[in-house]
């Protein structure tokens, strides 16, 4: 998985690549460990490289403020994390 910080975007790219059929929630969390955001909800995929896209809103749509998040995906018993910095830019 990696995950890059894009402070003049909108959009924080998530790529994923796996050589075997999976089936992961990928979820975004605050650092309270409360989470955030669910980016894919848990479906069978085939093996190969996916880009997912977080614009730093919760699941209602709110934009969350500047901070350290955690992106978190599972693959049966494995579990992967990565910090995701979120900076909003003041006009």
């Amino acid at each position: 998985m990696v995950a890059r910080e894009r402070p003049v975007s909108p959009a924080i790219p998530v790529g994923i690549a796996r050589s075997g059929t999976y089936r992961p929630p990928v979820e975004i969390f605050d650092i309270l460990g409360q989470r955030v955001r669910t980016l894919l909800r848990s479906t069978t995929h085939s093996p190969g490289q996916y880009s997912l896209t977080w614009d730093g809103t919760d699941d209602k749509g709110i934009s969350l403020a500047s901070g350290s998040y955690i992106v978190k995906l599972e693959f049966g018993e494995e579990i992967e994390t990565r910090q995701l910095p979120l900076l909003r830019c003041v006009p």
